[in-house]
């Protein structure tokens, strides 16, 4: 099986706050798209899926359970 990890981000300028970013992505098994969060940055609750992650997320999803020290 191929996993391919594609990594997306946006970001916003905002005269008020300043802006912000959020970052998102793709995870694709065998080229069919399993998880997917595209970001739409705002001034406030970005979200931040970074590669780390995904790669997490990818594991969860082929029945492995993943345990953070964090």
């Amino acid at each position: 099986m191929k996993i391919k990890i594609e990594e997306l981000w946006d970001s916003n300028d905002c005269e008020t706050c300043g802006g912000g970013s959020e970052y998102g992505g793709r995870i694709f098994f065998d080229d069919t798209l399993m998880w997917e969060y595209i970001p739409h940055a705002g001034c406030y609750d970005n979200e931040y899926f970074d590669r780390t992650y995904m790669l997490t997320k990818a594991l969860e999803l082929l029945g492995h359970e993943v345990e953070n020290d964090d």
